[in-house]
């Protein structure tokens, strides 16, 4: 089985991209947005501390990818990401996939280091992921961040938001 392209869509989608280039709406609060070039208020609607801490979690995030720690990747993630992650293993073929977030990580990269360039591809991703803006809105963010793929710089936006203090990835759909 050729797996490299459905390999590519969920590197992409663990990631958060989902093939959507444009950035998602942060959701609506009464708080303005913060840019990157902006300093964020102390304390506006929940901030959390801002985009520094949104960079520290994203750059903790794709370390833990790299280094294949998934407690780590996971206590970085939104639980509604666990839901998109299953249904993405399911593309892949596993019929049963676990439910927890650490089993679908195992699950879904004993899949990729079985094919060479699948697993090239992933490490190429998480080796050169980058934030390249945050803008903060209230509790929510958009993070949009670059990574190098087959030697193209791809431009993906991503979400966030603040889940008992602290800013975690969410999957775009």
């Amino acid at each position: 089985m050729k797996l490299l392209p459905l390999v590519l869509l969920v590197c992409l989608a663990l990631f958060g991209c989902g093939g959507d280039d444009e950035p998602s709406a942060p959701a609506a609060t009464n708080t303005p947005a913060a840019s990157a070039t902006e300093a964020p208020a102390e304390d506006a609607g929940g901030d959390a501390g801002g985009e520094a801490e949104v960079r520290e979690m994203f750059e903790d995030y794709t370390q833990a990818l790299a280094d294949r720690d998934w407690d780590e990747a996971c206590d970085n993630l939104a639980p509604e990401t666990t839901e998109k992650l299953k249904a993405n293993i399911t593309q892949l073929g596993v019929t049963n996939p676990p439910s927890d977030c650490e089993g679908l990580m195992n699950q879904l990269y004993d899949t990729i280091d079985k094919d060479p360039a699948a697993k090239k591809t992933i490490d190429d991703i998480t080796g050169s992921a980058q934030v390249d803006k945050v803008t903060i809105t209230g509790d929510s963010a958009s993070v949009s961040w670059s990574a190098t793929v087959n030697g193209q710089k791809t431009p993906v936006t991503q979400s966030a938001r603040i889940i008992d203090g602290e800013w975690k990835l969410i999957d775009v759909n």
